[in-house]
C-alpha cells in the first residue's frame, strides 16, 4: 500500500501521541479561512474527517463532516476538484454503509463495540 502524505503525517501524530494535536491543527485551518466555501476548504474539512474516522475513533463526527460536505458542494456550480471532493465524501459514506452490512450480516455483536463517538 502507497502512502500519502497525509497518511505518513496521520500514521506519525498516531505514533508518536500527537492526534488530538493534528486534528485541531486542521480545525484551525478550517476556521481561518472562514465560512468561505473553496476547493482548500474543503480538502482540509475531508482530511479532517478521514483523521476523526480512520485516527481517533470519532466516527460520528467524520459522517457529519462528509454529510456536510456533499449537501454543501451540491449548492455550487462543481468545479472539477470540488466534485471529487464531494465524490471522495460520498463514497466515504457508502464504505460505512457497506462495513455497517457486512457486520450486520457477519458479526452483529461486534457492530456495536466498533461505533464509537
Amino acid at each position: 500500500m502507497e502512502l500519502n502524505s497525509f497518511q505518513i503525517v496521520a500514521e506519525a501524530a498516531r505514533k508518536t501521541n500527537e492526534l488530538e494535536f493534528l486534528t485541531e491543527t486542521y480545525r484551525n485551518a478550517i476556521e481561518a479561512l472562514g465560512i468561505r466555501i473553496g476547493t482548500f476548504r474543503a480538502v482540509l474539512e475531508q482530511s479532517l474527517a478521514t483523521l476523526y474516522y480512520d485516527y481517533t475513533q470519532e466516527q460520528k463526527k467524520a459522517v457529519r463532516i462528509w454529510k456536510d460536505t456533499i449537501e454543501t458542494l451540491a449548492r455550487f456550480k462543481e468545479e472539477e476538484l470540488m466534485g471529487m471532493v464531494r465524490m471522495r465524501a460520498s463514497i466515504s459514506l457508502l464504505d460505512i454503509r457497506s462495513e455497517e452490512l457486512w457486520m450486520r450480516a457477519l458479526a452483529p455483536d461486534m457492530l456495536k463495540s466498533t461505533l464509537k463517538t
